[in-house]
Formats: C-alpha cells, sequence, structure tokens
C-alpha cells in the first residue's frame, strides 16, 4: 500500500515570499492527522498542494502514490479549503447531489449519499435552502459534507471548525470522528484540544518548514519547549554552548526574529535545565526579555 502523502524537498514562492521551504515527509495512511503552526506558517499552502489545487514551485509530492494533479485519483480525494463555496440561487442539497452524481453514482444512490450525510451532520433541515440565505455556519457545515461525499481515500479539512459555535464545532468533530475509519483525514487547526481530540498524528510547521512530524502520544512523552528573547541576539558561539548541555535536543531561531529562540528538552533528563540554560546566556552578559515554557504544538500555535 503506498504511503498517503509525500514529498521530497517541496516548495512554494508567492512573488518573493517563500510559503513552503522544502518539505520533505512521509505520512502513512490511515487515521486523523492534524496540521498545525502560526498564521502564515504555510499550512493552507500545503493542503491546497495535496489537494492538487496548485502546482509545486520545486520538489517533489505524491499523495496514494499519485501526482495530485493525476487524473486517477479523481474522487479519492475530498476538501474543503478555507471555505465554503456554493452556487448562489440553487438549494444547496441539489447541488451536493450533483457533486455526488460526477462521481459517476446513480440520482438515486447520489440521493442517498447525500442524506446520509446530512442527517449524520446535522444538516438535513439547512440544506434545502439557498447558500445565499444560510448563515456561515450552516454553509460550512454543508461544505464539510461535501468533502466526505464518494467516501473519498484522503479527505482534506482546512481549519473545518473556525468562526462555528462551541455546540457546532463539537457536532463537527463527532461526525469527522464517526467517519475517520472509512480512510485518511488531514486536518488543520488553531485549537489545541480539537487537535488533541481527533488526531492521532500532528504535523508542525513553522515559517514554511516542518519542525515536527510524530504521533501525539509520542509528542506527549518526548520533549518541552523552552522560548526565550534576548537582548542582544545570542551568538553562534552562545547557542552551541546551550546545544552542548546535557538534555537539549535542538536549538532555534526565529525566522523574522534572531533574538527569540526555541530551545527543544527532555525535560525528564534535566529538571534544572531551564535554569542552566539561563545561566549560561547571563554569564556572557546577555538579558533574557522574556521566558516562556511548554510544549511543541502549545509553543507553535500560540506563538509563545
Amino acid at each position: 500500500m503506498p504511503a498517503l502523502l509525500e514529498t521530497h524537498q517541496l516548495c512554494q514562492h508567492y512573488g518573493r515570499v517563500r510559503a513552503l521551504d522544502d518539505i520533505t515527509l512521509s505520512l502513512p495512511p490511515g487515521g486523523i492527522t492534524g496540521l498545525v503552526g502560526k498564521n502564515g506558517a504555510g499550512k493552507t499552502t500545503l493542503l491546497a498542494l495535496i489537494a492538487g489545487a496548485l502546482k509545486p514551485d520545486g520538489g517533489l509530492i505524491r499523495v496514494l502514490g499519485q501526482s495530485p494533479a493525476c487524473t486517477m485519483l479523481s474522487g479519492r480525494i475530498g476538501s474543503l479549503l478555507q471555505e465554503a463555496h456554493f452556487k448562489p440561487g440553487v438549494a444547496v442539497s441539489k447541488q451536493l447531489v450533483q457533486f455526488a452524481r460526477l462521481q459517476g453514482n446513480s440520482k438515486q444512490a447520489a440521493e442517498q449519499a447525500v442524506s446520509r450525510l446530512l442527517v449524520q451532520i446535522g444538516g438535513a433541515n439547512e440544506a434545502h435552502k439557498r447558500p445565499e440565505a444560510m448563515s456561515y455556519g450552516q454553509r460550512k457545515r454543508l461544505g464539510i459534507a461535501q468533502a466526505f461525499l464518494g467516501s473519498p481515500a484522503l479527505i482534506i479539512l482546512d481549519e473545518p471548525t473556525a468562526g462555528l459555535d462551541p455546540v457546532i464545532a463539537d457536532e463537527i468533530r463527532q461526525f469527522i470522528r464517526h467517519n475517520a475509519e472509512a480512510g485518511s483525514i488531514i486536518i488543520s487547526s488553531h485549537n489545541l484540544y480539537e487537535i488533541e481530540d481527533l488526531c492521532h498524528r500532528v504535523l508542525v510547521l513553522e515559517a514554511g518548514r516542518l519542525i515536527t512530524n510524530t504521533t501525539i502520544a509520542e509528542l506527549r512523552q518526548m520533549n518541552a519547549v523552552l522560548h526565550f528573547t534576548t537582548a542582544p541576539a545570542l551568538s553562534e558561539a552562545i547557542i552551541n554552548e546551550i546545544t552542548s548541555l546535557g538534555g537539549v535536543i535542538g536549538v532555534r531561531r526565529d525566522g523574522q526574529n534572531p533574538a527569540k529562540i526555541a530551545c527543544d528538552y527532555h525535560e525528564s533528563d534535566n529538571d534544572q535545565l531551564p535554569l542552566s540554560i539561563q545561566q549560561c546566556i547571563i554569564k556572557h552578559g546577555v538579558g533574557i526579555l522574556s521566558m516562556h515554557q511548554g510544549n511543541p504544538i502549545t509553543a507553535e500555535v500560540l506563538g509563545l
């Protein structure tokens, strides 16, 4: 069985901005993978490349063993990229049935599939409306249902619960969880509860680069992150000294501000490591303006 997703040195630019920078990863099929990172980290761009909505500027990407633009993937990928878009003036239920028929279903099979999904997602009472008469949350709920039409092998959801009230967001999570066994799902979100509740694996992007690809279980046991800002910025010699401390996994500079540093470390290996890092910095006459401690997901999503 081919990997769900494989990329090698994948790059994407918008003018002079490098949205994705040398992304190399492999994901096994099955389950739900969370994609997290601060605004501008490259999440939506990566999802658009996986869905075939964009062509990469460089590198290689394969989805289920094929190029995303390959006709062999037709009907095998369902997606909701940012917002749900439906044609004005036509009831959404009719549009969903048409989408299902375009996947090769008979009219009866298409109507049955749409009816089943609408009941599961709680949108059966809204789908007869025209999209312009719906609320934002109603359109988004039905856009998610559209992504699941035809039981695709891969479903891509870009912040599916963003902007929804807590009750509807919880219903959407239950729907996603209920349908996860039929295929693979990649979901981006800024909601940490959502990622930990739904996902078994997580990818973390920072400034267009992949910094974490691991399971949620491994991440919880793996390490902590110490983020700090100094004045002036640390020299390479000081960074090398911090890197050599016992328990330190790696030290990273913020791509936008070299005075901001993230230090990944095994918390269980050295309970005194944060103090040792502070002492290492201060002895060189460098001031510490701020310091925050957390796990990799929390640190990247909240921007600590």
